[in-house]
Parts: C-alpha cells; sequence; structure tokens
C-alpha cells in the first residue's frame, strides 16, 4: 500500500487553502532554492537515475568533489531505501524538498500526517499516514546530519555568484515572456496562492510541480525548472521555450484537484487508452491511468497557452510533439479545450466543463487502437543502417554509421541519446553528425573501443528532433552493436 501511494503521489494535488481568495500576483517569486538543491544532491547520491542528469559544468563536477565523499553517510543510506522499497522519487523528492522550512532545521512546515496535510489528504489513513510521516522524519535527522557533517552551507555560500547569475537570467526570461494573467482567465478561478520559480542546477533534464499545502497559510506552487546549457563562463543559459514548461508545471495546481475529483469516472476509459502506450509512459515516470489523464489535461492546456501567445503553427508543433510521447488523443483534447474557450458563457470556468472532458475520455478509448495505428502509419521510418542492428562482431576501426530513412527528415540537427536506465559507457565517443543534402540519409561519425557494447537511440519516448518535414517523430529507435 505505501509503495503504491508513493509511485501515485508524484503529481496528485495539493489541497486548496483555506484563507480567503486573493489576486493571484502578475509576477513570481524567482530564485534558487537551497532546499532544492539539497534534496537534489542528496538523491543524487542515493543513485535516483533522474537525479543524475546533471550537465551544468565545473558545478555538478564540483557537487560530486564536495558530496562525494558521502556517499555512505546515514542519510544518503535512508534515501536509497526510500527509493528503492517506497519508490520515493521524481515530484516526491521536490514536495519535500519545499515542505522544508529551510536547510538547517530541514523541519516540516505543516505535518505529513496532519488532518489536511501532504499525507491525509491524499488518501492515507491515520495510521499509514503516520507510519509514513515517521520514515520521511526519520530521514530528515540524518538529512540534518548530513547538512552539518558535508558543510553543505559553505558549498552553497561559495556558490552564491553562480546561483546569482541564474536568477538573473531565469528572471528575464520569465518576466519577458510568461503571461501570469493567464491562468486566471483560462482556469476561471485564481487560487489563494503564491508562484515559485525555482531553477533547479545540480540536475538538467526532469522539471517539477510540487506544491505546499494551504493550511493556515497561502499555498504556494512551484516551477522547478532545469537547464542542460551554459555559455562559455559555465553559466546556465535559458530562453523563451522555458515558459512553456513553467505553463505545464503550475497548470498541475489547477488541473489535477479536478481530475481527482472525477477519479472514478476517468479511470476505466483511461486504462484503455493507457494500454497500448503503457511501456512508453511508464518509461516518462507516468504508468499509470490517473497520471495519463491529468497529463492529457496539462499537455493540452499548455498548447492552449502556446496558441494564444505564439500562434497556430506552434501550437501545432506542440501538439504533434506530445503524439510521438505517445498521447495520440491529444489533437481532439487541444480542439475539445477550445470550444471551452469559445463557450466561456456556458462554462465559466474549467470546473464546469470537466463533464465535457470525462465524455470525451470514454469516447476515446473506444478508437484509441484506429487512431494510434493511423499515427503510426504517418511516422517516418529507418529502412537501412550501415552495420547489422545487434550484430556482435562490428569492426572496433569502424568510424562511421549511415541511417537510412524512408522519407527526407527534417534538417535541423537532432540529438543522439543514451539509455538513462543503462551504463552510460555503452554510448560511443561521437564525433561529427549531418544529414546529407535531401535529408535522406544521417551520418554519425564514431570512435570505438573492442569488445564493447554500444547503443545509441534516435529519438526516445520522452521525444526527440528526428522528425519528418511535418513534425512528426520517428518512433523511438535503438542501434546497438558490440565490437568485436
Amino acid at each position: 500500500m505505501m509503495k503504491l501511494f508513493i509511485l501515485t503521489l508524484l503529481l496528485i494535488t495539493m489541497p486548496p487553502a483555506i484563507a480567503a481568495q486573493k489576486p493571484v500576483p502578475t509576477q513570481p517569486h524567482i530564485g534558487v532554492d537551497q532546499r532544492v538543491e539539497l534534496m537534489a544532491i542528496i538523491f543524487r547520491l542515493a543513485g535516483s537515475r533522474e537525479y543524475n542528469q546533471g550537465k551544468l559544468q565545473p558545478y555538478v563536477s564540483e557537487i560530486d568533489r564536495h558530496f562525494g565523499p558521502f556517499r555512505e553517510h546515514e542519510a544518503i543510506k535512508l534515501a536509497t531505501e526510500m527509493r528503492e522499497k517506497m519508490g520515493f522519487g521524481y515530484d516526491t523528492v521536490m514536495y519535500l524538498a519545499v515542505n522544508m522550512n529551510n536547510i538547517r532545521d530541514l523541519e516540516e512546515r505543516v505535518p505529513f500526517d496532519a488532518a489536511g496535510g501532504l499525507l491525509r489528504e491524499h488518501g492515507l489513513s491515520e495510521q499509514q499516514a503516520q507510519q509514513f510521516a515517521g520514515v520521511i522524519r526519520k530521514f530528515l535527522t540524518a538529512a540534518r546530519a548530513f547538512v552539518v557533517d558535508s558543510k553543505a552551507s559553505e558549498f552553497f555560500a561559495a556558490h552564491q555568484k553562480f546561483y546569482d547569475a541564474a536568477d538573473d537570467r531565469l528572471h528575464a526570461i520569465v518576466t519577458k515572456y510568461a503571461d501570469f494573467s493567464w491562468f486566471d482567465r483560462f482556469y476561471g478561478k485564481p487560487p489563494a496562492a503564491d508562484f515559485f520559480v525555482v531553477p533547479l542546477l545540480a540536475n538538467s533534464e526532469t522539471n517539477f510541480g510540487p506544491r505546499v499545502p494551504g493550511l493556515g497559510m497561502r499555498q504556494e506552487l512551484y516551477a522547478v525548472l532545469t537547464t542542460s546549457r551554459t555559455d562559455a563562463a559555465g553559466f546556465p543559459v535559458y530562453d523563451e521555450d522555458k515558459v512553456g514548461t513553467l505553463v505545464h508545471e503550475f497548470s498541475h495546481s489547477f488541473v489535477n484537484p479536478l481530475v481527482e475529483s472525477y477519479k472514478a469516472q476517468f479511470t476505466p476509459p483511461a486504462e484503455k487508452i493507457l494500454a497500448p502506450v503503457k511501456e512508453a509512459l511508464r518509461e516518462q515516470g507516468y504508468g499509470s491511468a490517473h497520471l495519463l489523464v491529468i497529463e492529457s489535461v496539462v499537455r493540452a492546456a499548455t498548447a492552449r497557452y502556446i496558441l494564444a501567445h505564439k500562434g497556430a503553427k506552434q501550437a501545432q508543433e506542440e501538439v504533434v510533439d506530445q503524439q510521438g510521447k505517445g498521447y495520440f488523443h491529444l489533437p481532439e483534447l487541444f480542439d475539445l479545450l477550445g470550444e471551452y474557450e469559445r463557450e466561456r458563457k456556458k462554462y465559466p470556468t474549467f470546473e464546469s466543463f470537466m463533464p465535457r472532458i470525462v465524455a470525451f475520455f470514454g469516447d476515446f478509448a473506444g478508437r484509441v487502437e484506429t487512431v494510434k495505428a493511423a499515427y503510426d502509419a504517418k511516422r517516418p521510418k529507418v529502412v537501412s543502417l550501415s552495420i547489422e542492428n545487434g550484430a556482435k562482431d562490428v569492426d572496433p576501426n569502424l568510424t562511421e554509421i549511415l541511417v537510412r530513412f524512408d522519407r527526407p527528415m527534417r534538417k535541423s540537427l537532432p540529438t543522439l541519446n543514451y539509455d538513462l536506465r543503462g551504463p552510460r559507457n555503452r554510448f560511443p565517443e561521437i564525433g561529427k553528425f549531418e544529414f546529407d543534402e535531401q535529408g535522406t540519409a544521417f551520418r554519425i561519425s564514431v570512435k570505438l573501443q573492442p569488445g564493447r557494447d554500444y547503443e545509441i537511440f534516435l529519438n526516445r519516448h520522452s521525444g526527440g528532433n528526428f522528425a519528418g518535414p511535418d513534425g512528426i517523430l520517428l518512433a523511438p529507435y535503438q542501434i546497438y552493436f558490440r565490437t568485436r
């Protein structure tokens, strides 16, 4: 029961505030949060894959050098135990971070097992909530010692210039491009909450949307945003595209409670929609029917934001990109939310439109296989490789792999990926890679070692940019071989 709870906690909403409704602030609080960095570092040391994606150098190397000697610390052992035995990871780590008061005391701001607290509001009995809260409190006791023993505060103080640069750069992007008034207009009901935008620098791939429940206080809604880009000086770089991620993360605070209230009606059709894409969504961290619904609605709403602020072309690109991640129903759901926007006299709030969304999922469940088959038929395909895929005796002196497609591909320079779940040394040393003039062939320069297993992914279930000219993504494709 405990493990199932943790696995479904990742994106479930926090309870509404009991304070009187106030206007949503037009600008959020923006800045590095030491609680967020600390918890990301602890779970990095504990081996959580989702917190071992740091790419901001030299900062990540300095984390390993400073904190690496403490991998056997009691806090790391308990974090590892929580991860392995209870599925503690992803958003739950960030929920924990923002529900602490500071890195020195690490005290819960709202008791986890309180009647309206984090655990009780998400379906645990009083006894279960007390049991799980006890596990967290034991970990926090060790984490307080970890902060002292590792001299974490000194590490953070030494990197203040780096944090200030991240704050300034993210602030410039958010204040210039993000429209926080859209949340009120679109959802029709502002929360009694404050918005916080937090750069996560210890990690570079996964973004999060944790919340603090409003028990005797205003809710706090967070968008914890990563980046893998730096400038020549090693400082993080953000661009306008990060705003879409921000809208996605904050939208969870509006969408999640509504989906939760219709959970019984959503679950049966969502199970059918999930079935043909379950492994793909599980790889992305969304392998349940409940999370499928939440993510679908949030992603469709985010596309509506893009439509309103960037136009139809970019909104369509977003919808097509989400289809490639397994959300085959998103074009129709996107159009349905267009009806909501056009009929606001009939549907003054998003909550009033939820029965229509429930009905949509019920209808689509009977068509999911047909829609998926039609989409798969449109996807680009690899027609040949210059080596035998899966071969066990590839020449280690090979310097190039040639991939041919069944059509001209979009010419934007794609990203080559490795399997985050496997050893990184299976990803070969890559030199130059590019499409030919026609866009039907892709050359990858490689440097190989003898007797080694290698793999390269062209797109993953979480996305990618190998796509046809219409933006439809190549299905995840793995090149794998062993050198003799």
